[in-house]
């Protein structure tokens, strides 16, 4: 691994990065908050013989004091002098300067006040016990105490030490989010970006599709359309007409591997884009399941393909124009059929299908997604083109290798592919007889006619 594909790597599991990394921060402060708060206060104090004279006491008498000073018969004296509660814990320890006969109690209590109160007391307490150990001791019989540095009332507690907690628990966490991102890559079993859907499909990604941030879908129709959403399609508009070149068949067939990547507006937006273009464009909802091109450019899709098929209507009957100024016809899908799949595989179908290649300069066929399906097998028959759409963030690898095998199962021709979507959806979808995919975009702001009327 690269360091470039760490920070790619990264920069898409943010997420798991920063969650990671609150949690262990949010667990440290509450962990740290629980815990009792203990104060420290240190004072200094000398201490001399009291023979008159100020004899210092011998440095081996000093430590044996900061031996000591934990013994109950001294302790038992700092809780007096300190006025501490007789059941109240007396923590306190004496160390020896290196350089000079001062010595340095330091005492630790859940109270401030209490801490620098046995800090004072314990100078005072080894100078008032010295006789008790006077076999430890030489010198003088008996010990002053004189202060040199008093203690003070601490302002914030020794511990818990909240500012290297809170370090500590970012650095931990922060390796922590580095493994959790990685682990999460590396389990993640969906295609996410263009590198992904390249190294699986083997196929050009002819294009990838943003979001759009008020869930519009389809393209503007107006005379100046422009933004991130509009040059995808254009950019997929381009590529098509390459990958398009050595088939002499001006259609595509667009398509998906499960419901909801998206494959319905891709085909709206990709027909639109070619009338932009000056072709003669023909938008045909081949999906007689779940028909979605009549609701996603806004027109009445009551009758139509279906309709075309069983010779109850003649085509010019059937198809619309949503946008008058355009180039663009829409052939509706019509009824729900019961045997969608005969329909698409019939002669009529073939019959219908050289008639509109003949007529139109491009045709866009919108079919049902592959998983549960396989009526767009039918229709690539006939077009001898397929684009496969595949949802970032949602669609998992083992659903593109299913649909792939599929299309190699009946040596379909597989143009490329398109990534839709920037961020991930919800992943919610049903496979069967009965499913529901797609977006539902609000209608076509032109008005939309009929090319002929109803027989």
């Amino acid at each position: 691994m690269t360091i470039r594909d760490f920070l790619r790597i990264m920069r898409q599991r943010w997420r798991w990065l920063l969650g990671t990394l609150l949690i262990v921060l949010i667990a440290a402060a509450v962990s740290t908050m629980l815990q009792p708060k203990t104060y420290e206060a240190s004072a200094r104090f000398y201490l001399a013989g009291s023979n008159g004279q100020g004899t210092p006491v011998q440095r081996d008498d000093l430590a044996t004091y900061a031996q000591v000073v934990s013994a109950p018969a001294v302790q038992e004296v700092i809780r007096k002098q300190a006025k501490v509660g007789p059941t109240a814990a007396v923590n306190v320890n004496a160390t020896l300067s290196d350089t000079a006969n001062i010595m340095t109690g330091t005492a630790s209590s859940g109270s401030a006040q209490e801490a620098a109160a046995i800090a004072n007391a314990t100078g005072p307490a080894l100078a008032a016990v010295a006789p008790q150990f006077s076999q430890l001791l030489s010198g003088a019989g008996s010990v002053t105490s004189t202060a040199v540095q008093p203690a003070t009332v601490p302002s914030s507690p020794a511990s818990p030490d909240i500012k290297r907690t809170l370090e500590l628990a970012f650095a931990v966490g922060l390796l922590l989010g580095v493994a959790m991102a990685l682990l999460r890559h590396f389990m993640d079993n969906r295609v996410r970006t263009v590198e992904d859907l390249e190294a699986l499909v083997q196929r050009p990604v002819l294009s990838i599709v943003p979001r759009v941030g008020s869930g519009q879908r389809v393209v503007d129709t107006s005379d100046s359309p422009s933004g991130a959403m509009v040059e995808a399609m254009r950019r997929l508009r381009t590529n098509v007409k390459f990958v398009n070149v050595t088939n002499d068949v001006p259609a595509v067939v667009v398509t998906s591997a499960r419901p909801g990547d998206g494959k319905t507006t891709v085909a709206a937006n990709l027909a639109l884009a070619m009338s932009r273009d000056g072709h003669r464009t023909l938008l045909v909802d081949g999906d007689l399941r779940k028909p979605g091109v009549a609701s996603a450019v806004g027109i009445d899709g009551s009758v139509g393909l279906t309709n075309v098929l069983v010779h109850e209507l003649a085509l010019k009957d059937v198809l619309v124009e949503p946008e008058p100024s355009l180039p663009l016809f829409v052939l509706p899908a019509g009824p729900v059929p019961p045997n969608a799949s005969e329909l698409l595989g019939s002669a009529a179908m073939r019959n219908l299908f050289q008639e509109l290649v003949a007529e139109f300069d491009f045709v866009v066929f919108d079919s049902p997604p592959m998983l549960p399906v396989v009526d767009a097998l039918e229709l690539e028959k006939l077009a001898g083109n397929l684009i496969l759409v595949a949802r970032g963030g949602q669609v998992s690898r083992r659903e593109l290798q299913v649909t792939l095998k599929a299309l190699e199962t009946v040596d379909a021709n597989l143009s490329g592919t398109v990534l839709n979507y920037a961020d991930s959806f919800s992943d919610d979808y049903g496979y069967g007889h009965k499913y529901g995919y797609g977006e539902q975009p609000p209608a076509a702001r032109g008005q939309s006619r009929r090319t002929g009327k109803r027989g």
